[in-house]
């Protein structure tokens, strides 16, 4: 029988052409590493595509993603930890 590892690598792409800026690649690569007993997971999130004024309104956002990105992050370790 085979062996099957699991992934240590998550990556979500979403196309923003689709959406309500009309353009940009949202790309969210998850981390996944064993430590011990634990699993760290740490994210690592790309916008690329942006012009013009969303490209301003987008860096100008930045630190706001950034903090609702670690809320997720927190609520997402709060669900795994707390599931039944």
């Amino acid at each position: 029988m085979k062996n099957l590892n699991e992934p240590d690598k998550i990556v979500l792409y979403c196309d923003g052409s689709k959406g309500t800026t009309g353009k940009g690649e949202y790309i969210y690569t998850y981390l996944l590493t064993e430590t011990g007993d634990k699993t760290e997971v740490k994210l690592h999130g790309e916008i690329k595509g942006l012009t013009g004024f969303a490209k301003l309104l987008g860096k100008l956002m930045s630190g706001t993603f950034k903090k609702a990105t670690a809320k997720d992050m927190d609520a997402l370790k709060n669900y795994l930890e707390n599931r039944s």
